[in-house]
């Protein structure tokens, strides 16, 4: 009874030896997922993708809440700030919540801030041009980096955001730091007030940059760095597509009164004999 067994068979006995799964990413919504970085304060932000947003490509993001939980329990609760003037700060100390720190998970999710996180989120839904991660809210006792367990503190440090000041409000371009992972990879990506290239989409860039330019719909506030290579698609002007449609109705209209034409005429002629 083993390995050699016919598969009906090895369900009922004990499993046979496999490779270990694959790293299990904490997922909200369909794509959404979350992760954790620090920046050049030595201070820790959650960051959450939303369904479209990239995830950074390297080793230094944390994704693992469960190493992450017990550091944020033993320093207590704090109040979060929102960006957003229109939300008021959240004091934790009358929610339910802040009685039973096993329920704190919904902070970690839903507010991090009172746990001593900056929040991080991503609004750049369907674009080529990926935009990046802005601030969300703050906290009022911001954890820092040393306060985790050495190895949690020298895996986030990995990939530290040296330029980056969360409590400034900094924005935050993966791209620009590492480079991304994406379900939809972008063509381009915002740095600070200019549009670049993705390394390696230098030809799809000209050609956005054509479209871009034919149909003068480059975005207010923003600077598009010039394409090193000719765009290898020719761009459709204003009126275009209407003018394709419009003449591929009137032909589908003229073969529809030829078909007609012909079997009226057979009827005729049917009737004729």
């Amino acid at each position: 009874m083993g390995c050699d067994q016919a598969p009906e068979q090895a369900l009922l006995t004990t499993p046979c030896p496999t490779l270990p799964p694959p790293p299990d990413y904490p997922a909200a919504h369909s794509m959404d997922t979350a992760w954790f970085c620090v920046d050049g304060d030595g201070h820790v932000a959650r960051f959450e993708s939303g369904e479209s947003g990239p995830v950074p490509d390297y080793s230094g993001a944390l994704s693992d809440n469960v190493d992450l939980m017990p550091t944020l329990q033993a320093r207590g609760l704090g109040v979060t700030t929102f960006d957003d003037p229109g939300r008021e700060d959240f004091d934790p100390s009358g929610d339910p919540l802040a009685n039973d720190p096993n329920s704190w998970w919904d902070y970690l999710y839903e507010m991090p801030g009172v746990l001593g996180l900056y929040e991080y989120g991503y609004d750049g839904w369907g674009s080529d041009v990926l935009k990046p991660y802005r601030r969300i809210s703050s906290p009022q006792k911001p954890l820092h980096v040393d306060e985790l367990p050495p190895d949690l503190a020298a895996q986030l440090r990995r990939g530290t955001l040296y330029d980056v000041s969360f409590a400034k409000g900094d924005p935050v371009q993966f791209a620009k730091e590492f480079g991304v992972q994406a379900w939809s990879m972008p063509i381009a990506y915002v740095d600070g007030k200019t549009v670049r290239p993705m390394p390696g989409a230098a030809q799809d860039y000209a050609n956005l940059y054509a479209q871009l330019e034919v149909s003068d719909a480059f975005e207010a506030g923003l600077e598009y760095e010039q394409p090193t290579v000719e765009p290898n698609k020719k761009p459709i002007g204003p009126g275009e597509q209407g003018a394709v449609r419009k003449g591929s109705s009137s032909a589908l209209i003229w073969w529809a009164g030829a078909g007609g034409t012909v079997v009226l005429g057979l009827i005729w002629w049917f009737s004729q004999r």
